[in-house]
């Protein structure tokens, strides 16, 4: 089963704020956020074309004024992830098979701070096979 935390964790990481002097909070105290991130649906289907396992994630979500409510963006995120494994190892190894799903789990993650942050939104989201599993910095 895949963890259902790893998306939530890579948006948070992505986004984390660089520093309460940003914000005038006092040394030691944290600050409110200013936006929430609300993630509606996400969809993660796989297929297997030319016999390598492959993830089509989708993730409809929006971001919101904490203070307002007001939605200040509204988008769906789409990546798809190729797997380095045939269909027939991917699915002999269970452990490896989550770590691939969590990955793209995390790395769709990733993908949302970006395009919140201002990336090109119509930009190639592929993860390729010899990739990292976990997110990490990108």
């Amino acid at each position: 089963m895949a963890d259902r935390g790893a998306l939530k964790r890579a948006l948070e990481a992505a986004l984390r704020s660089p520093g309460a002097e940003c914000r005038n909070v006092p040394e030691g105290a944290t600050a409110p956020p200013d936006t929430v991130i609300q993630i509606e649906r996400v969809g993660l289907t796989m297929g297997c074309p030319m016999e390598r396992q492959t993830y089509y994630i989708t993730v409809k979500w929006r971001a919101m004024s904490a203070i307002s409510r007001k939605v200040l963006s509204e988008t769906t995120t789409r990546c798809i992830r190729f797997s380095s494994k045939d269909v027939d190892t991917w699915s002999a190894d269970a452990e490896r098979a989550r770590a691939e799903v969590n990955g793209a789990l995390a790395r769709i993650g990733q993908r949302m701070a970006a395009e919140l942050l201002g990336a090109d939104k119509w930009s190639d989201c592929r993860f390729k096979p010899g990739e990292p599993e976990e997110a990490g910095p990108r």
